[in-house]
């Protein structure tokens, strides 16, 4: 058995339990509290206490000295924990404001959440109300918005940069954490966007790979159907960029790639690509991602990620090994190089 396979059954195993032993909730609302728990650390890790009270003399000073403001230690320690939204988004602004005046400088703060608005996105996301406006969220139906975030959005870099282990497996294309600028334009061309929209979502592909730098970040650990390998989605140079791409990131510590390869006939995802993320401590459960056409579901009941779980695993046993996948990786490249210079000749 690999010892990337054995390593993740390890973690795998763990008991993901939150603080009041629930284990429910959805993607968005977990979302809100990774944010939440991202600006508490830009902060310095403020006591509930030490926030609490500041944000309930915050109340007091803008509805009048007079006014009995409270805010609720144990309601704070929700809202981080992902157990509940605020029903209204005025309930948690004097706590955003608190923590966003004890980080100082804007600087500290990651991705712009110093911006109410932002809070105020994140809010309506993780409560449900959607936006008119939000491509791939509006045409859904009431029953099944919860848990849809839009497309390629700013919820999907979020996460990412919050998990300790992201899993992928992909059936069709290269996983877009690992894509090249090139790949990603090939594969965003293809739907029925405006040149402005394709750029967004080149441009946010290439904010998202930042996550695999050097220092901190998930590790990635992505299981490729073999035809990937030979799907030419840009053409044969594109490709062979994309593989040897693929080749130098499988180098990296923090990135594990196998191949599927094509005798494996059977396995428990056909047709079907996920990603898993997994994330610090005990209060967020893991997320399973789940991409549509127009949005992405986000799953993390129990009973909705085990068979994820147990999916994965198959696929790491009986995809090749490390080595022997970049071994298919250099060969399909060199492969590619072969037919280039036939095509030239």
């Amino acid at each position: 058995m690999h010892q990337a396979y054995d390593f993740m059954v390890e973690r795998n195993s763990e008991q993901r339990v939150s603080h009041d032993g629930t284990r429910g909730g959805d993607g968005p609302r977990s979302l809100f509290a990774v944010s939440l728990a991202e600006l508490w650390e830009a902060a310095d890790n403020p006591t509930l206490d030490r926030v609490a009270a500041a944000a309930a003399a915050r109340m007091r000073a803008a509805r009048g000295k007079g006014s009995g403001c409270r805010v609720s230690v144990q309601r704070i320690s929700d809202w981080r924990a992902g157990r509940n939204v605020p029903a209204r988004f005025e309930s948690v602004v004097p706590v955003l404001l608190t923590l966003i005046e004890l980080a100082g400088s804007p600087s500290r703060i990651p991705r712009g959440l110093s911006d109410l608005r932002a809070w105020h996105r994140l809010w309506k996301t993780a409560r449900g109300v959607v936006d008119s406006a939000e491509p791939g969220v509006h045409s859904l139906s009431p029953r099944r918005r919860r848990g849809v975030l839009p497309p390629f959005s700013e919820a999907d870099l979020a996460l990412e940069a919050a998990a300790t282990m992201i899993r992928a497996f992909e059936c069709l294309l290269v996983p877009e954490l690992l894509q090249t600028d090139d790949y990603a334009r090939a594969v965003v061309t293809l739907g029925y966007w405006s040149p402005s929209e394709q750029l967004r979502r080149v441009e946010l592909r290439r904010r998202r790979r930042e996550i695999l730098g050097p220092s901190g970040g998930p590790t990635l650990w992505a299981v490729l159907d073999e035809a990937v390998l030979h799907r030419p989605v840009g053409g044969t140079q594109v490709l062979r960029t994309q593989l040897e791409h693929l080749v130098e990131m499988s180098s990296r510590p923090n990135v594990v790639i196998q191949v599927l390869p094509f005798f494996a006939s059977g396995h428990a995802a056909v047709g079907t690509s996920f990603t898993m993320l997994r994330f610090a401590g005990d209060a967020l459960p893991d997320i399973v991602c789940l991409p549509r056409l127009t949005g992405a579901a986000y799953l993390d009941r129990p009973d909705e990620l085990d068979p994820y779980r147990r999916a994965m695993d198959h696929l790491a046993v009986q995809a090749e090994t490390g080595d022997r996948s970049r071994a298919r990786l250099v060969a399909a490249a060199a492969e590619l190089a072969g037919d280039s210079r036939s095509d030239r000749c």
